[in-house]
Parts: structure tokens; C-alpha cells; sequence
């Protein structure tokens, strides 16, 4: 592993002497779609505006391309945020959310099995493809795990990108104009690159740095965004630590979170794949739409707002439900407790769904 490390890193540098003008004209078109929300108010304008933006580009054969090394940064910056977030009595407010997190393994199984019915009866697909496609949980391991027992590739990628583009794209709109969220064009929480000493640059990158690790080794979800996140709100909750994290850095984070959704649409025939990419943002809709009625019928157990229930059963992302969360200035840590359930509980099911339904690995 750490031979081909020198390989991957020249690599990189092979891919980024050969696109960085991609890189470039990305991070210029997300700049310029974020700043149009900001100008009409629009909601989650960083994320939602870059998105709209780089997806025109894309649609329109601009190559949109946003590294891993730069990625993984913007991640970093935005675990410490929501760090930020986490307040001293978490701990005693996790039995308050009990009836919301039991209800987290009904909402899988249902939604999964709604999404695979509308797949299999009106887009034609084999069983295997149509259950990858439809467990809410991340478009790689689910990719990954459906190729391997034989599903279509193309298919479970769509079906699973188009969950988190939809998701990502209709929840701040609709809180804007039925829950009386009012966008106010800021990434963060107002603070400024001034406002970090000399010290708090080195502090925050160790955290970042050694967070990430600590995750990584501990086979976390996610670990670029959870163990920035774990490490900075234990320090923070318990007021050892608590450095600001500037506007600037979030706001170039959520611009590049934008951008890489959009990239999926790269060199996608729309007359080709026009009633696939229908059948993908039905599916999404679907499991919207499941995810807000379970948010309903939760309310009067859950001592939180109806966003935060609907964001918690939003068939979306870790790291996207909480950029999302913390726009619109509802408990990160609420959201991102069911969205972590959710993920563990979908890929703990695979085991079990292989052996019940005799899948087997597909022939190399």
C-alpha cells in the first residue's frame, strides 16, 4: 500500500497538469451560480447556486471536475463547522430522539421496498439492480456491491446519484416556500479570516488532520466529515476549544460540494438516456416523499421542528444533509445521528439480502 502511494500522487499530478483548466473554469462557474443566489436570496445559495451553474456547463459538454485532493480539504473544513455546532448537553438530548432513531430501520425497509417495486414493474429491472438502486445508502458501496452480484453499473449510479441531486436540490427550496425558511445569502456563521490567531491555523489543521485519521482507522462512514466533526465538538461542547471557522473557507467548501453533484452529468446523452434519468429522479421523489411522511407521522414524538425530521429522513448524503442542516440553522448532530443509522443499517441489510435472495457474485 504505501509502494503505490509515490505512484498515486504522480498520478494526480499527471491528471492535474492535463485538466486544471478544467478545475479552474469549475470553480469560476460555481463561483458565479452561487453569486446569482446570493444576489436573489435564493436558498443554500453556495451549494444550490454552484450546483445550477455546473450543471448547465455539464449539460452543455463543459467538463466540470473537482479533484479528491481538493475535496477532501473542503470536507475537513466542514466537519470542524459542524463541530462548531454540537452543544454541551448532546448526550441527554439523544434519548429525546429515540422514537425518530428506531424508526430510522422501518423508513429503510419501507422506502426500499416502494423504490424496488416502481423499478422493477415500470423501468423493467432485474431484482439485483433495482435492490442496490434502491437502498438509501451511499452511490459507491452500492455501486460497488451491485456491480459485484451482477446488477447494471450505469443503472444503480444514476438511480443513486439522482437520489442525492434531487434531494440536495428540492429540500431547501420547498422549506423556503412552505416552512418559512428566509435565505440570507451567508456560507457560515459571520466570521472572518481575521478572526483566527496565528495559533488557531496549526490547531485546526492538526484537528482536521488527526480527526480524519482517527475516523479512517476506525472504519467510519465518512471519515473526512465525522472525525473533524467528533473531535472539534468534543472539544468545543466541553469548552476547551472553540476557534471560529471564517466564512471564506465554508463558503469555497459548499462551492465545491456543489460543483462535484453536478459533475455526474458529464457527457450524459439526455436523448439516450432521457427516460432513465426520469425513472431516477421518480425513484428520488418516491423516497422523498416516504422520508416526509414519516417526518409526519413522527412530529408528535419528537421534541424538534418538522425540518429536522425531514431532513433527517431526506435520502440524501452525510456530509449534503448537513451542509443542508446547518444552512438552514436546524441541529446538525440530530440530523447526521439518523443519517449515520441509516447508512450502517442499509449496508448491514446486504449480507443478509444476499443470502436470503441467493445472490451470487458476478463470474469475473
Amino acid at each position: 500500500m504505501l509502494s503505490s502511494f509515490p505512484d498515486k500522487i504522480r498520478n494526480e499530478i499527471r491528471e492535474f497538469r492535463a485538466s486544471w483548466r478544467w478545475l479552474v473554469l469549475s470553480l469560476i462557474l460555481g463561483f458565479v451560480g452561487a453569486s446569482i443566489f446570493v444576489y436573489y436570496r435564493l436558498p443554500l445559495p453556495w451549494v444550490l447556486g454552484a450546483m445550477a451553474a455546473c450543471t448547465i456547463a455539464t449539460i452543455a459538454g463543459v467538463r466540470i471536475w473537482i479533484p479528491h485532493w481538493l475535496q477532501f480539504p473542503m470536507t475537513l473544513i466542514l466537519g470542524l463547522l459542524f463541530g462548531t455546532t454540537i452543544a454541551p448537553n448532546i448526550f441527554g438530548r439523544v434519548l429525546e430522539w429515540l422514537p425518530s432513531v428506531l424508526s430510522i430501520f422501518v423508513f429503510v425497509l419501507v422506502t426500499t421496498g416502494a423504490s424496488m417495486l416502481y423499478l422493477t414493474r415500470a423501468m423493467k429491472t432485474d431484482f439485483i439492480t433495482a435492490y442496490f438502486s434502491s437502498s438509501p445508502g451511499g452511490v459507491i458501496p452500492m455501486t460497488a456491491m451491485g456491480t459485484h452480484y451482477g446488477g447494471e453499473m450505469r443503472v444503480i449510479a444514476l438511480v443513486q446519484s439522482m437520489r442525492m441531486i434531487v434531494t440536495v436540490a428540492v429540500l431547501p427550496v420547498a422549506f423556503a416556500l412552505f416552512a418559512g425558511y428566509h435565505p440570507t445569502g451567508s456560507a457560515g456563521t459571520g466570521h472572518t479570516m481575521a478572526e483566527l490567531s496565528a495559533l488557531d491555523v496549526p490547531i485546526l489543521i492538526a484537528l482536521a488532520i488527526g480527526g480524519w485519521a482517527g475516523a479512517k482507522l476506525a472504519r467510519f462512514p465518512a471519515p473526512d466529515l465525522l472525525g473533524p466533526l467528533l473531535v472539534m465538538g468534543l472539544l468545543h461542547s466541553s469548552g476547551v476549544y472553540g476557534a471560529p471557522i471564517p466564512d471564506p473557507l465554508v463558503a469555497l467548501a459548499q462551492l465545491t460540494s456543489g460543483a462535484r453533484l453536478a459533475s455526474g452529468f458529464y457527457r450524459l446523452n439526455l436523448r439516450t438516456f432521457g427516460m432513465q434519468l426520469l425513472h431516477a429522479t421518480t425513484v428520488a421523489l418516491i423516497m422523498l416523499a416516504m422520508g416526509a411522511l414519516f417526518a409526519l407521522a413522527l412530529k408528535p414524538f419528537s421534541p424538534l421542528p418538522m425540518t429536522a425530521l425531514m431532513l433527517s429522513y431526506a435520502p440524501g448524503g452525510i456530509a449534503e444533509m448537513s451542509l443542508i442542516a446547518f444552512g438552514l440553522g436546524i441541529e446538525v448532530v440530530f440530523v447526521i445521528t439518523h443519517q449515520l443509522i441509516r447508512f450502517f443499517f442499509v449496508v448491514g441489510l446486504v449480507p443478509l439480502a444476499v443470502w436470503a435472495f441467493k445472490m451470487k457474485p458476478k463470474p469475473d
